[in-house]
């Protein structure tokens, strides 16, 4: 294997200087940066990162103990600390107890061998102050997780067990005899659970008192069986209803139960959710904070989740299906998927009329929508057609603002109201983000060839004068020996959606200036300059002619370009292009300038549907949080709060973590008037797109373009 020395030779550099390009502990050249990678990669040199970290005495190595990876929990617990680790560089050893001590106390003799960083322990001692002595003199952070410690010196990620059992009181059958049976109430998690039901010792069974499945035989063989039977776990729960099923027949057991969070579960049970996948995430990133002397650990307590299944009344004999229009997105498609769920719970049959976005805001205009009972509509649509064609939701369920409770806060002003009326529910919501390739972004040549060029470190744009200057140097027009081709992606041919690239430019820059009747002045001179910029940053982006966001984000997927400023709920397309290149690693961040639009879709019903009242049961369906899940697994998005929660999603689609500040920061309206709501603002935005493209193509001046936009602006108002 070839060594510093072999490198420093080939590349006619001091043995230094490779050593700190390897380290990337930076003060070195672009050129001598170039010289030394193509000599290690020509060579095959690696490094061997334990070795080094052994020589430091501290590995990045964190020690885990579970009891096992058979149940759900702590699959998902493990899953949830793999992620963080591996993301954040650093190695997990994992140790199995089964929850016996002395198969613990094992591990930890081993594990101290290994120079570990720190520990994260799902601990089956419940005072484990002598066990654990030799390791905390060592002054290493330990965290506990669902079990808290009992010491003080040892912090403790643990669920809220009080409310978790007056939710799993709450669905258990009212007035009906009740019974418990856990694994251990030894362990302080199950205990603080146990306690909160006031029941006789009669209604309590533990599989570790009674001896394995003897607790489960004493339920199934009770004389006069339990109206509802709370465990607390899910693999208890299953034993329960397979013994059960095997003894007692078709004879009805009410189960419910604590479950670890998923984004599928089946409905066999009533379920509490504790998202163990969270609580994964959140110690480990709270334990690599503590090695990093970023931050001192805490314990910390998480909330339990109940998820609400819809009262779907069945369907007021509607004679043909409910149609919905809608243009096809990542969640229509996936809604579509789910139709005869709704179908089979209702007996109402529902059908999606496709066309493009285009033509459906024709149809609207035009009031071209005979037929039809219900439409997914944009916050850019809605104000002009809402007291039009839609039906105020309070007038079908007086009480149909409660809806907004499991929704994301701050949406309803864009997705669901228009002067003070409820007339939409807030479905596929989106936002712009900025993506960019990370090992661009994060090459120490890059970096370097960026300091030297701009005399400031290379990060992702937070300011459009920041986002113009990664463009030319990404751009091989401007920078001969680019990695990429492009700076950025260029935005679908159309009017509208270069309109919605130019705008939070123009909004970031102060360009939202309004006469004193409200009108918008888009030929000021901030509005000029900005247009001016934009053309001008268009010649480092790939012109590549698009037909839809979905394929701005698989053309970007390539690696062609730099950066794309997309709409999130397109950016599932990545999760499918990272699949087919492992090499590929993109990372996200809010819009320069902090202005993004929002975008996505509410679903509304039409005044002329002749079934409003099933029309409603659907939107409320379409949009609840029990399927909100599996549309957003599908690749679409979801207004639903729980969304957000799900660290399964977010493993996933990683920009969905910072989705929900991102769309606090966003708007749509108002933009081209502060005192009229009745406008089309999509008018607005087909006619300003289409005057820059005219500008970009270099038929007029940006100046002109602006101008020609404030002739429409002025006829208007």
């Amino acid at each position: 294997m070839a060594t510093i020395k072999d490198i420093a030779k080939a590349a006619g550099v001091s043995h230094g200087t490779v050593s700190n390009v390897l380290n990337r502990r930076g003060g070195v050249s672009y050129e001598k940066i170039q010289l030394v990678e193509k000599a290690a990669i020509a060579m095959g040199y690696t490094i061997d990162e334990q070795a080094s970290a052994l020589r430091r005495g501290k590995t990045r190595t964190i020690v885990v103990l579970l009891p096992s990876l058979s149940e759900y929990r702590y699959a998902d617990l493990y899953t949830g600390i793999v992620n963080f680790a591996n993301r954040s560089g650093f190695d997990l050893s994992l140790f199995l107890t089964d929850d016996l001590p002395h198969i613990e106390l094992n591990a930890l003799k081993t594990a101290s061998s290994l120079k570990a960083c720190g520990y994260l322990v799902v601990s089956s001692f419940s005072h484990p102050r002598d066990e654990y002595a030799e390791l905390l003199d060592t002054n290493l952070p330990v965290l506990f997780l669902e079990r808290a410690a009992n010491i003080e010196t040892i912090p403790s990620y643990t669920f809220d067990m009080k409310s978790a059992a007056r939710l799993a009181f709450g669905l258990c059958r009212a007035n009906g005899s009740t019974c418990i049976l856990s694994q251990n109430p030894r362990f302080s998690d199950q205990g603080q659970f146990i306690e909160q039901f006031p029941l006789g010792a009669a209604s309590f069974f533990s599989e570790a008192l009674a001896g394995p499945g003897q607790a489960i035989t004493a339920i199934v063989n009770n004389q006069k069986a339990f109206d509802s039977v709370i465990c607390t776990s899910e693999e208890l729960a299953q034993k329960l209803m397979y013994s059960w099923c095997e003894s007692r027949g078709v004879e009805p057991l009410h189960i419910c139960t604590l479950a670890s969070l998923r984004t599928l579960s089946p409905q066999d049970f009533g379920r509490v959710n504790l998202n163990y996948r969270l609580m994964g995430h959140e110690a480990a990133a709270a334990l690599i904070a503590s090695v990093e002397g970023k931050k001192q650990l805490a314990s910390r307590v998480f909330a339990p989740v109940l998820i609400k299944q819809p009262k779907l009344a069945h369907g007021f004999g509607c004679p043909r299906p409910l149609r919905m229009l809608a243009h096809m997105t990542p969640a229509t498609h996936a809604l579509e998927q789910l139709l005869p769920r709704f179908t089979r719970q209702t007996g109402v049959a529902v059908e999606l009329v496709h066309c493009s976005l285009d033509e459906l805001h024709k149809r609207l205009a035009t009031d071209d929508i005979e037929g039809l009972d219900l439409v997914r509509v944009d916050p850019s649509v809605l104000p002009s057609i809402a007291s039009r064609l839609l039906v105020p939701l309070t007038e079908i369920d007086p009480s149909a603002s409660a809806n907004n409770g499991r929704f994301v806060l701050g949406l309803s002003a864009d997705f669901s109201m228009q002067d003070g009326l409820l007339y939409a529910l807030p479905f596929d919501i989106s936002v712009q983000m900025l993506f960019y390739q990370r090992s661009l972004l994060e090459s120490s040549a890059q970096k370097r060839a960026f300091f030297e060029t701009y005399h400031h470190e290379l990060v992702a744009p937070s300011t459009f004068v920041e986002y113009d200057q990664l463009c030319r140097f990404f751009s091989r027009q401007h920078r001969p020996d680019s990695p990429s081709v492009f700076g950025a992606s260029f935005p679908p041919s159309n009017p509208t959606s270069i309109a919605s690239d130019f705008l939070p430019r123009f909004m970031s820059a102060g360009g939202m200036i309004f006469d004193e009747n409200g009108k918008l002045d888009v030929s000021s001179p901030i509005a000029v300059k900005t247009a001016q910029e934009y053309v001008e940053n268009i010649h480092y982006t790939n012109r590549q002619h698009t037909h839809s966001w979905s394929d701005v984000a698989m053309s970007f997927a390539k690696g062609d370009a730099a950066m794309a400023m997309i709409y999130a709920h397109h950016a599932s397309n990545f999760v499918v292009a990272q699949r087919e290149n492992a090499r590929m690693d993109i990372g996200f961040a809010p819009v320069p300038g902090g202005r993004p639009l929002l975008a996505g879709g509410s679903l509304a019903i039409l005044k002329q549907s002749s079934n409003p009242h099933d029309a409603y049961t659907f939107i409320t369906w379409a949009t609840g949080e029990h399927i909100a899940p599996e549309l957003v697994m599908q690749g679409g998005t979801s207004a639903c709060s729980i969304v957000f929660q799900h660290r399964e999603i977010l493993d996933t689609y990683p920009w969905l973590d910072m989705m929900p500040e991102v769309l606090r920061q966003g708007t749509r309206r108002p933009i081209l008037s502060i005192s009229k709501s009745g406008f089309s603002q999509r008018d607005f935005e087909h006619t300003l797109g289409e005057h820059l493209y005219q500008a970009i193509c270099g038929y007029i001046e940006p100046q002109e373009a602006m101008k020609r936009v404030q002739r429409f602006v002025d006829k208007i108002n």
